[in-house]
This record gives structure tokens, C-alpha cells and sequence, in this order.
């Protein structure tokens, strides 16, 4: 499914109009229209509006406009904003980092919850004490 495809998908299934969506966007209803039906290239700046607004990655938008080449390749965008193509191998290897990257930041958030936990705990505690030695 190609962006412009998705983009109405996705306005469709949150049963936002044409109108609404362009006023999230500012832009006239016409304008916004011409995107749907894929008549107006999609700045990199719109599609990060676009991603904002719909609370979605920017990748999971443009995902349908990865082009195929030979052997199956996958694109994704630099700090340039460069269009960067890498090959199918390269492409599930940094998947799959891209998968223990979140799954180590769950475990961060994790021990962090565990530390306010804690933390708090001591805290009572602490205040406890203080007040035994108070009376």
C-alpha cells in the first residue's frame, strides 16, 4: 500500500474527515485532497506532521513506497534525509537490532520503575525512623 493509500486508510479508520484532517494539517481541503489520491509528493517534513498527527512511525507510513530492485531491498532515511537503500540481509539485520534496541529500553524502564519503587520505600522508611527517634 503506497502512503497516500495509507494516510486515507488511517484517517478513515479514526472517522476523521477530509476537512478535519487538513485543519490538523493547515492546509485547504483541496490540498489535503491531492495527497490522498496521491497527486502531491509528500515532503519529508509532512510525512513527520502526518506520523505526529496519526501517532504512528514515520516508517510505518512510507513502509508501502519501499521499492523493490532485483533482489528485495528496503529503504530508510538518514541523518541527511537521504534516501538510503540497503539490501533484503541488511534490511532484517537492523530489524532485529532495531528489536533488542527496544527491548533492552523496556528493560531500562523496567529497573527504573523498580528504583522509584524503592526509592519510595526507603522514603517511608526513612520517615518512620525519623519519627521513632523523635519520640
Amino acid at each position: 500500500m503506497k502512503s497516500h493509500e495509507k494516510i486515507r486508510k488511517i484517517r478513515e479508520e479514526k472517522k476523521w474527515s477530509q476537512e478535519e484532517l487538513a485543519n490538523k494539517l493547515v492546509l485547504s481541503t483541496n490540498g489535503y485532497a491531492k495527497i490522498e489520491r496521491g497527486e502531491t509528493r509528500l515532503t519529508l517534513s509532512r510525512l513527520f506532521q502526518l506520523a505526529e498527527i496519526f501517532k504512528l512511525d514515520i516508517f510505518e507510513l512510507i513502509q508501502g513506497d519501499i521499492q523493490y530492485m532485483g533482489e528485495r531491498v528496503a529503504s530508510h532515511i538518514n541523518h541527511e534525509c537521504d534516501l538510503v537503500v540497503y539490501s533484503a540481509t541488511e534490511h532484517k539485520n537492523l530489524i532485529q537490532e532495531i528489536e533488542k534496541l527496544k527491548l533492552i529500553i523496556q528493560h531500562q524502564e523496567t529497573l527504573l520503575a523498580q528504583q522509584t519503587r524503592e526509592l519510595n520505600l526507603a522514603q517511608k522508611i526513612l520517615a518512620i525512623y525519623e519519627q521513632n527517634i523523635m519520640d
